[in-house]
């Protein structure tokens, strides 16, 4: 808590997450509310108040119409649910015709082995 003798630092900058009201539908009362904060906010700006938004590339942005706000950046990012929907996709393994998602090669890759030097061995097993 401050001191009533600690100066007053002017300035603050909010960043802020505005991917929920490029797509309401998604979460709409996220939307809904985010949306109603950033109305209020515009309507009555504090000074050395200033926003940077992160939003999605590939979609409209809705911050253009908050005239009232000091907006200092736009950080655009790559939409993430095609990569996401890509990574969960079959894909043949090898060429040996069986098909594993990335997701249960990933799995696999961090199992331990067996060592091949001794199969037989029940030491060598018990990996």
């Amino acid at each position: 808590m401050p001191r009533p003798s600690d100066p007053v630092i002017p300035g603050v900058r909010v960043v802020l997450d505005a991917r929920p009201l490029q797509d309401p539908d998604r979460a709409p009362t996220t939307a809904a509310i985010l949306g109603s904060l950033l109305a209020a906010y515009d309507a009555e700006p504090l000074d050395d108040e200033s926003f940077a938004f992160l939003l999605r590339s590939d979609r409209d942005d809705p911050t253009v119409d908050l005239t009232g706000l000091e907006v200092i950046g736009r950080r655009m990012l790559p939409p993430t649910g095609p990569l996401r929907a890509a990574a969960q996709q079959p894909r043949v393994d090898g060429g040996r015709g069986r098909a594993r998602t990335v997701a249960a090669r990933t799995a696999r890759s961090t199992t331990p082995s067996v060592p091949a030097c001794c199969p037989s061995r029940p030491a060598c097993r018990s990996w």
